[in-house]
């Protein structure tokens, strides 16, 4: 089998099937392992202002292999890719209100708290507990949006058979009242 690299990471069109897209979840994996150990291997200084510019490149990389892989995932699911601005954005939203939440907890102008004022606001039990509300507010619906996105880019089967996004990327392998292999 033939895997064409570019379309599979960098590209939104057409179709996947489960196999391609946990084999970019592996190719990410191994990307943030690489700038993991680079960055803790190389030290201070010029190398590793070096190692920081690619950390952030990287990243963006692999945000947009995620974000093509995911596209034809849902395309393959006969979904459009919109879908992954539900499991994306609403958990980023939810947790800059949880940041917005803790900053406020923490005190208004954090710019006029010594550290010890904060250190001791953030030892304080009340103030945890006056945040766990927002955090149950984010961390419900964000595991809860990533469950739903598992299951459908990495368990479900696609819709045999060409639809409206491509061909079935496992032609001829179909069985009518049978599931598909991956």
């Amino acid at each position: 089998m033939s895997i064409n690299w570019t379309h599979l990471l960098f590209s939104a069109s057409g179709r996947i099937n489960r196999a391609k897209w946990w084999l970019t979840i592996l190719v990410i994996f191994v990307i943030e392992l690489v700038v993991d150990i680079l960055s803790r291997i190389v030290p201070e200084g010029g190398a590793g202002i070096a190692v920081a510019v690619l950390s952030f490149l990287m990243m963006i990389v692999v945000i947009w292999i995620s974000i093509a892989a995911g596209i034809k995932r849902l395309h393959d699911l006969d979904r459009t890719g919109a879908w992954l601005l539900l499991f994306y954005l609403v958990p980023l939203v939810l947790g800059i209100v949880l940041v917005v939440a803790f900053a406020i907890n923490l005190g208004a102008d954090l710019t006029s708290l010594n550290e010890e004022e904060i250190l001791r606001r953030l030892t304080d039990e009340a103030f945890w507990r006056s945040l766990g509300g927002f955090v149950l507010a984010f961390a419900i619906p964000t595991v809860v949006l990533g469950i739903w996105q598992l299951i459908w880019l990495g368990c479900l089967s696609g819709t045999p058979g060409t639809n409206r996004f491509g061909p079935d990327p496992l032609p001829g392998q179909a069985v009518p009242g049978q599931a598909r292999p991956m």
